[in-house]
């Protein structure tokens, strides 16, 4: 197993990735380094999805990290995750949206896995990671119905809500009959890969 994300995510040495998949990364944040780390490694097309400024501010300066070396994004451990690697960001798209199971244009504009893919001409993604809150059940579900599998779904449970425990566990057993296993659980960073 390879980690990324600083340890958080581990992901399959052998992994079924190369320079024609698409990865769709959601709720970015001020750590890209999954996505960069992805990115150099398999030459993949990398599609994040956050529609905060800071998460944009942070893309643009880890983007000039590597074009002028300056660093004014993190800490060392960072630094240290992020300086190795060669990311092609003519493959990183930005869609400045939230996640959620339908487009609602409210204070933060929000969409459907279905409708971004549909709006960048995408028929498939081969893996998606989600780090978005408690809205990565409705996500995921929504996804699902709409019959979009791809190969791999890394996503990060919220532990913190008292009210989604259920929930939670209706979706991991719904991706099991969906054909995924999960392959890795750490403290709820899950990798699903599709079997079937």
């Amino acid at each position: 197993m390879m980690q990324l994300h600083r340890g958080s995510w581990e992901i399959p040495l052998d992994i079924d990735l190369n320079e024609n998949s698409i990865i769709y990364s959601g709720g970015v944040g001020e750590d890209i380094s999954f996505d960069v780390l992805m990115q150099s490694r398999y030459k993949s097309t990398i599609v994040l999805i956050d529609p905060t400024v800071r998460a944009f501010v942070h893309y643009d300066a880890v983007q000039n990290f590597y074009d002028t070396g300056d660093c004014n994004f993190a800490g060392n451990d960072y630094i240290t995750t992020i300086r190795s690697a060669t990311p092609d960001f003519s493959k990183f798209l930005f869609v400045k949206k939230g996640l959620w199971s339908e487009q609602l244009h409210s204070v933060v504009p929000v969409d459907n896995i279905k409708n971004i893919m549909a709006s960048l001409g995408h028929t498939y993604i081969d893996l998606l990671k989600l780090d978005i809150q408690s809205s990565d059940i409705v996500v995921l579900n929504r996804m699902l119905d709409d019959k979009i599998n791809p190969k791999y779904i890394c996503v990060k449970f919220d532990l913190k809500r008292v009210d989604y425990d259920e929930r939670r566990e209706a979706l991991m057993h719904r991706l099991v009959v969906e054909g995924y296993a999960l392959k890795n659980n750490s403290i709820f960073n899950c990798l699903y890969v599709r079997l079937f």
